[in-house]
């Protein structure tokens, strides 16, 4: 196989690995601490860990007693960015409404998934282990409305249960941003010790995690713990058996490609665990060690939740290490920092900045593409060189192979010796591709995650973030592609690909050379077909300047050669 062979063959199964290692192996999942089933009631909240042993026996409420079954109530909060409505259930979420994110024109994103009847909604609250549901509670007001960017506002939920515990959850909304301050007070009003161990979830399920047509776009339930990325399989989970994760807790969270609820928090020695219920979503959640309250006893434990997009600016300034939760350094089997902090994120604010100048996420990509190109230029330039060299080199390749055919050795001795004379490399082809594959990997994390693209128009395309919607769909009658999507943009980038390779330096066979010209581009499209449609974008452009490139290059060697330049 001839080096130019194995180059292209390099390009198409790097791109395979890409692809299939990210559905096959999505990263190794640090050690978790199995609890066990939380007790009565249980199954209708998986996310509850058990009572920690070294608590006195102090039994909890009665859920049924007086005052367990008040009506419930909705609580509406308006912000700049938020549209919340609240329940006294748990004082948990029914709807958590991002306004500056609209899906077709006209309807707010809304992070919460459905709940079923009878689990716990979002943000419940507990103060004792072993209830089947966060119990009812009242509200200090029906309706927050928080216009100034500067301003806040608080919601107050609170019960006093007939055993004496007094329990209020303070929800402080500001005026912009994404973030709530949560607390939670617990107070003994009672004559006797009373034991409390608070918990607050965020499930079941997160956006459109019911939606069967969008499980791709769902990520793991991720913990940030002692420093490091702890990401959660829901199929590893058994509903009533949680995940515990014990020790520095940063925040956990629930998330999609582009949105993400994390609970972080403030008061130290908390636990996170991750739960999965009987339908297969996912609960995430914090929880406080046990404590137990003497009479006129009072226990607070504070933390935050962020529900909004997985911009890293955002999420940066919500709290320590929550950029973290966007993972742009993949590839293969780990996360590198060098692909994450050295390609990714550069790549990122350059197209941030390139989009801020232009207006235009789809012109800023077309410009990063000409700078990439820019940059890669001199090794192109002498790869492309080296490629002609060596297609001028063939006859004479070809005639120390036939002449040393019995002797390998020999033959590899000569080939050495006809390389260094002519100051050819047979490896120099290989360079640029070293060079853009670590770019490619980069850019594919940075367009893959991030939430400036959503929704991004260019164009006939209606969302660079995602794969283009076809212009029209094949007929049914089509063997294998009736139905299909007709995608421009991948189709456009195959023709280029082809067009390119027509257009390269060649030295193999020209049945076997003919064979990878025309199925490397069919393999390609095939491959960026499912891809977003601004990395499709990107590499269609990169094929265009390369094609210049290369027609420049073959037309300079023309002239050299005293012949008229191919048209």
């Amino acid at each position: 196989m001839s080096q130019e062979q194995r180059t292209l063959l390099a390009i198409g199964l790097m791109f395979a690995l890409v692809v299939l290692m990210q559905v096959v192996f999505p990263g190794k999942t640090p050690p978790g601490k199995q609890a066990p089933s939380p007790g009565p009631g249980g199954a209708a909240t998986p996310g509850a860990p058990a009572p920690s042993a070294t608590r006195p026996s102090v039994p909890p409420p009665d859920p049924h007693a007086a005052g367990a079954d008040l009506p419930e109530r909705e609580v509406r909060v308006e912000t700049r960015t938020l549209s919340v409505v609240l329940t006294t259930r748990g004082g948990g979420v029914k709807s958590w409404r991002l306004k500056e994110y609209v899906v077709d024109g006209r309807r707010a994103v809304d992070i919460v998934a459905a709940v079923p009847m009878g689990a716990a909604p979002p943000l419940a609250a507990w103060g004792y282990t072993g209830l089947p549901a966060p119990l009812s509670q009242e509200a200090n007001r029906t309706s927050l409305e928080v216009n100034q960017k500067d301003g806040d506002g608080t919601i107050i939920f609170s019960r006093k249960d007939p055993n004496g515990l007094r329990a209020e959850k303070r929800l402080r909304f500001r005026g912009d941003g994404y973030v709530a301050d949560l607390e939670l007070r617990f107070r003994n009003e009672g004559e006797a010790e009373l034991a409390v161990e608070p918990k607050v979830v965020w499930g079941p399920g997160f956006h459109e995690s019911r939606d069967k047509a969008k499980e791709a776009n769902q990520r793991e339930p991720t913990t940030w713990l002692n420093g490091g990325r702890a990401a959660d399989s829901p199929k590893a989970i058994k509903p009533g058996a949680p995940k515990v994760h014990e020790g520095v807790v940063g925040w956990t969270a629930l998330q999609d490609q582009y949105f993400a609820a994390a609970l972080i928090p403030e008061t130290k020695g908390m636990a996170a665990f991750t739960a999965v219920g009987d339908d297969g979503q996912a609960w995430v959640g914090l929880k406080g060690g046990a404590t137990v309250l003497r009479p006129g006893q009072e226990a607070t434990f504070r933390l935050k939740a962020y529900g909004g997009p997985k911009d890293i600016q955002l999420l940066a300034a919500a709290a320590p290490d929550l950029d973290r939760l966007v993972d742009m350094g993949w590839f293969v089997f780990w996360s590198l920092p060098v692909i994450d902090y050295g390609l990714a994120r550069p790549a990122l604010y350059l197209l941030r900045l390139l989009r801020y100048l232009t207006g235009n996420y789809g012109v800023a990509i077309v410009l990063l593409t000409v700078f990439v190109k820019a940059a890669t230029f001199p090794l192109t330039q002498k790869s492309l060189k080296s490629m002609q060299a060596m297609q001028a080199l063939q006859p004479k390749i070809q005639a120390i192979r036939e002449k040393y055919k019995n002797n390998r050795q020999k033959q590899n001795e000569e080939l050495a010796a006809l390389m260094r004379r002519h100051n050819v490399s047979g490896a120099a082809g290989c360079l640029p591709i070293v060079v853009q594959m670590p770019v490619f990997i980069g850019l594919y994390n940075a367009l893959s995650n991030a939430i400036d693209l959503w929704q991004a128009r260019f164009l006939w395309v209606k969302d660079l973030s995602a794969p283009e919607h076809g212009l029209f769909a094949l007929p049914e009658g089509i063997p294998f592609l009736g139905g299909l999507d007709a995608r421009l943009l991948p189709l456009l980038m195959g023709l280029t690909q082809f067009i390119q390779m027509k257009l390269s330096p060649t030295g193999a066979d020209p049945v076997q050379m003919a064979m990878m010209t025309y199925t490397m581009p069919i393999f390609l499209t095939f491959i960026f077909y499912g891809f977003p449609s601004g990395l499709v974008l990107y590499w269609l452009c990169f094929n265009v300047l390369q094609i210049g490139q290369q027609h420049l290059l073959n037309k300079a060697q023309a002239r050299s050669k005293g012949a008229p330049p191919a048209p």
